[in-house]
C-alpha cells in the first residue's frame, strides 16, 4: 500500500482510497468504504458536538449587559464633559435643542440604522461583514482596511477624549476647592495618563463583581 502511495503523488486520501477499493475488488471494497463513511459519520458526530459546546462563560444578566452598553456609548461623561459649550455660547436654549437634534434626529437615527444593517450579518465582527457584503467585491479589501483604521482610531479617540474629560472635571473640582491650586499641562497629562492605567487594570482583572460598576453608573 506505501509503494502504490509513493507512485501516486500530489492525489489527495479519498481518492487514494477510491483506488485501493478497485484493486481489492468489490465485495472488499464495499467493506472498505462501509468502514470508511462510518468512521467518517462518528468523527463529524464528535466534531459537532464539541463545537456546540459553550466556550465563553456569560455570567452577565441582562442588566449588566445594558448597562455595559450604555457605558460604551459614554452618555454620562459625554453630557458631563460637553454641557458647558452650548450653555456658554447660546443659553439654555441651545443647550435644549442641541439635545433634541443632536440625540434623537442624528445620534438616534444613526444607532438605528446601524443596528439593522448589522442585524442582517450576525457574525462576528458584524461592522466587517456588513462593510464587504454593502460594497462591490472589487472594493472590499479595501473597504476593509479603511473601516479597520477608522474603528481603531475611533476607539482609541473616544477613549482618550473621555479619560482627558473625566482628568479636566477632577482638576476642576479641585481649583474649586482650593482656590490657591495652580494647573499645569503636567498636572492634567500625568492624571490623563494615570487614569488610563487604572481604568485599563480595572477591564484587564476579572471579577465577578465588576458588572456592579456599570449598573451602578447608568442607576
Amino acid at each position: 500500500m506505501n509503494t502504490i502511495r509513493e507512485n501516486l503523488p500530489g492525489i489527495s486520501g479519498s481518492a487514494f482510497l477510491q483506488i485501493m477499493a478497485m484493486r481489492m475488488g468489490t465485495p472488499a471494497a464495499l467493506f472498505l468504504w462501509s468502514f470508511v463513511c462510518l468512521t467518517a459519520f462518528f468523527v463529524s458526530q464528535t466534531t459537532l458536538q464539541a463545537c456546540s459546546h459553550t466556550v465563553y462563560a456569560f455570567s452577565h444578566d441582562n442588566l449588566a449587559t445594558i448597562s455595559f452598553a450604555f457605558s460604551i456609548m459614554g452618555l454620562c461623561s459625554s453630557i458631563a464633559t460637553t454641557l458647558n459649550t452650548p450653555l456658554l455660547l447660546g443659553g439654555p436654549a441651545s443647550v435644549t435643542w442641541c439635545w433634541l437634534l443632536g440625540s434623537f434626529t442624528m445620534c438616534f437615527t444613526l444607532g438605528s440604522s446601524i443596528a439593522e444593517i448589522v442585524s442582517a450579518f450576525p457574525t462576528c465582527g458584524g461592522l466587517y461583514t456588513a462593510s464587504a457584503q454593502l460594497c462591490p467585491k472589487s472594493h472590499r479589501a479595501i473597504v476593509g482596511w479603511i473601516i479597520g483604521w477608522l474603528n481603531i482610531l475611533g476607539q482609541v479617540a473616544g477613549l482618550s477624549s473621555t479619560e482627558f474629560g473625566l482628568a479636566n472635571m477632577i482638576w476642576a473640582a479641585v481649583s474649586l476647592s482650593s482656590p490657591t491650586f495652580q494647573l499645569t499641562q503636567g498636572k492634567t497629562v500625568g492624571l490623563f495618563a494615570g487614569l488610563l492605567i487604572v481604568h485599563g487594570l480595572l477591564n484587564w482583572w476579572q471579577h465577578g463583581t465588576w458588572p456592579l460598576l456599570p449598573e451602578a453608573s447608568c442607576s
